[in-house]
């Protein structure tokens, strides 16, 4: 499944920029904003709850949480 969503994704872009420069736009790659970020969900405690929780339901070894920081 993960794979079909990547193809989605990179066909997508594929799309965006085949068109931009058929329409001859000097730059067609989308850019990213320099105060853009990851929506947070509560406090560094309370997101590596989350990761903790998804990271066994996927049968992924779970880091430290200091690893999880730093990584």
């Amino acid at each position: 499944m993960a794979n079909v969503m990547e193809n989605r994704a990179l066909n997508a872009l594929r799309r965006h920029v085949t068109g931009a420069i058929e329409r001859g736009e000097k730059q067609p790659i989308l850019e990213q904003r320099a105060d853009w970020q990851t929506q947070a969900r509560g406090t560094n405690a309370q997101e590596y709850e989350i990761y903790v929780a998804a990271a066994k339901s996927l049968g992924w070894r779970v880091k430290t949480y200091d690893e999880w920081v730093n990584s």
